[in-house]
């Protein structure tokens, strides 16, 4: 299995993130192929912290983008 640091490289694979475009904030998916499933990663990026919003079998993506319009980013942070 491979790690990805988002922390350290927010754009670790430039063929496989897509800037979601529509939405009130910057929102990214990044594209985890592995064996015989395909997994989504949507992250956000806020004064250079990552946060990541879903991850998800590729089958449910569809509605997850449309609940991605009425989130509110940044999320709170407990202190």
């Amino acid at each position: 299995m491979q790690t990805i640091e988002l922390e350290n490289n927010p754009f670790p694979f430039k063929n496989k993130i897509k800037r979601i475009q529509g939405l009130k904030f910057p929102c990214y998916r990044l594209r985890i192929d592995l064996d015989s499933d395909s997994f989504r990663v949507f992250y956000g990026i806020e004064n250079d912290i990552v946060f990541i919003l879903r991850i998800i079998a590729k089958k449910d993506a569809d509605k997850i983008l449309k609940a991605l319009k009425n989130i509110k980013f940044p999320p709170d942070i407990p202190q």
